[in-house]
């Protein structure tokens, strides 16, 4: 499995994407497509056989992908090793190996024009990460304007009363407040 062999990369940020790549991989319960076909095909003349050993080989590289995953959710700083990649590192394995051993996707919440935008899977948090990411300083704007991205994530922005009309003016408010008043 290649991303597997992704943990042992120096650079925090790709370990951090295989990590997250394998949770995802294990959360739509694909590890066995992904085991085998890196694996190669197998000989399909004695399916029980097959079947058997396959089972064996994923259970392995169950096993050998929480240990690295629980290692690397404590791994300590290294020289010249910046303290907030590694606890980004940390909380990222943290989370992953809670989900291989008890199933618990990570949930958060963010607050994005006064709604709540919350993720509860590891596909959604993906999507938001590389989005906050990609969009920088422009994501409030697109994650409160764009209705693609309502979609996706379930989110509804708050409106402004007055969006999609003109403003009144300080006048005209005065002149409103007025007819309202004598009606």
């Amino acid at each position: 499995m290649q991303n597997y062999a992704k943990f042992n990369k120096d650079d925090r940020s790709i370990r951090i994407a295989a990590g997250e790549g394998l949770a995802l991989i294990f959360e739509i319960g694909n590890l066995v497509k992904f085991s085998v076909s890196a694996t190669g095909p197998s000989d399909s003349s004695n399916p029980d056989g097959k079947n058997s050993r396959e089972f064996t080989h994923v259970q392995g590289l169950r096993a050998k992908i929480l240990n690295q995953v629980r290692s690397l959710s404590v791994e300590a700083g290294g020289k010249g090793s910046a303290k907030k990649d590694l606890n980004s590192q940390r909380n990222t394995f943290r989370d992953v190996l809670e989900f291989l051993e008890d199933g618990f996707s990570p949930e958060t919440s963010m607050k994005i024009g006064g709604e709540s935008l919350s993720t509860t899977s590891w596909s959604e948090l993906i999507q938001l990460n590389f989005l906050k990411h990609f969009l920088g300083g422009g994501f409030v704007k697109q994650m409160q304007d764009k209705e693609v991205l309502h979609d996706i994530f379930g989110f509804t922005p708050k409106r402004n009363l007055l969006s999609g009309t003109q403003k009144l003016s300080g006048t005209e408010k005065i002149v409103y407040d007025c007819d309202m008043g004598s009606s």
